[in-house]
């Protein structure tokens, strides 16, 4: 009998556990770059995507500021140019208010440098948030103190007795003032320095007044002093205030005649201490005698010393136009002048309605605006007859 087929016992194979661990490597490999690449592409599409909806809404709150576009204000700011210009223009006003009590307290120097650098700091926060328009709202306060302050700062130098340096102070921290002023509107911030400029202006008017009082008072006082006479005119000369080309003016008027009473103090002396002779006395007075206008003081001393000098027919023609001078102002002008004092003994005049020595003749006194007397002067028209008659004599030696 055939024995049936049996089949076989299946062997089980055994793992590799190298083979495994390979396996596993790679499909870990393979999900991360399969998520690296799901990544990449999520992202190019957010990127394709509106900026409205790739963002929350809740997080445009976060955005930065930036003080050169207008429009990225925060909410709520009340400014255009940022969220610190209104505290800067408030901390500038409390600055401005401070240098105010200076000036209250008369403090006018310290209050002026105080409000330069005020303006200049606003001219720096305008620059830096250009906000020209809004900082020019604010800056008007601040100049017009500043304005203040420096025209007190004038008007407490103009109290004090006339001299060219103080003159030339003045008229420096004027222009320096608007030079400023220049700078500002040059860049950007508008002021108005009008008052500046007025004062500035009338400055050499105002200035040519107070030497002419100045003289005024010193002439008429009982200190008369040729020395200080003729030392504030010639401050009034050195600061430009004498127009020598216009005789008639009445600052001129009184240089001339202080000239004039300087030059026979200094013959007189030069004679007495032996440093001039007669002659020189002589050619000295004719080289000043235009510029001090034909002072019949110095006409008189001039016939004089040409007559000590021996110059007989020249003395005769300077003596004769003393004699035509005399007559003119006493027959024509009214007023007697002493006659021994024009070489005149013992000539008298009877409409005359007043008498004056010869040295206290006030030849610059045309009866004007800035007349120191009534009676004793000379008219425009009395004085050019004199400069007239005496230049011909001139001429004549």
């Amino acid at each position: 009998m055939t024995t049936p087929y049996a089949p076989m016992p299946v062997r089980k194979a055994k793992a590799n556990p190298l083979l495994i661990v390979l396996l596993v490597v790679f499909l870990l490999l393979d999900a991360g770059f399969g998520a690296l690449i799901v990544t990449q592409v999520k992202g190019r599409h957010q990127a394709d995507q509106p900026a409205a909806e790739a963002d929350d809404p809740a997080d445009t709150n976060q955005s930065s500021y930036n003080p050169g576009n207008s429009t990225q204000q925060s909410q709520g700011q009340t400014s255009l140019f940022g969220p610190d210009i209104d505290g800067e223009l408030n901390a500038l006003s409390d600055r401005v208010n401070d240098a105010d009590q200076m000036i209250q307290s008369e403090n006018y120097g310290d209050a002026s440098i105080a409000l330069e650098q005020i303006l200049n700091d606003y001219g720096t926060l305008a620059a830096d948030n250009n906000a020209y328009d809004e900082v020019n709202d604010h800056v008007g306060a601040a100049f017009d103190s500043y304005t203040t302050s420096i025209l007190e700062q004038v008007r407490i130098w103009e109290e004090q007795s006339p001299n060219v340096a103080l003159y030339q102070q003045i008229e420096g921290t004027l222009t320096s003032s608007l030079d400023f002023a220049d700078t500002l509107a040059g860049n950007g911030i508008t002021v108005n320095s009008d008052a500046l400029y007025s004062n500035l202006s009338e400055l050499p008017g105002r200035y040519r007044e107070k030497y002419i009082l100045t003289f005024n008072d010193l002439r008429t006082g009982d200190e008369w002093s040729r020395t200080t006479a003729w030392q504030y005119m010639q401050d009034a000369a050195s600061a430009g205030l004498v127009d020598k080309n216009n005789p008639d003016d009445p600052l001129t008027l009184r240089y001339s005649y202080a000239l004039a009473w300087i030059t026979q103090r200094e013959v007189t002396e030069g004679i007495k201490n032996g440093d001039m002779t007669q002659d020189d006395a002589v050619s000295y007075i004719i080289s000043v005698i235009q510029p001090s206008d034909y002072n019949p003081v110095l006409m008189r001393d001039l016939g004089t010393y040409l007559e000590a000098c021996g110059y007989s027919s020249s003395a005769d023609v300077i003596k004769n136009a003393c004699f035509e001078v005399w007559s003119y102002m006493a027959y024509t002008e009214n007023l007697y002048i002493n006659p021994a004092d024009m070489f005149i003994p013992g000539k008298t005049a009877t409409n005359a309605s007043s008498t004056v020595a010869l040295n206290d003749f006030w030849y610059f006194n045309d009866f004007g605006e800035y007349s120191i007397s009534d009676t004793n002067g000379v008219t425009p028209e009395g004085r050019q007859y004199i400069r007239e008659i005496f230049s011909s004599a001139i001429d004549s030696i």
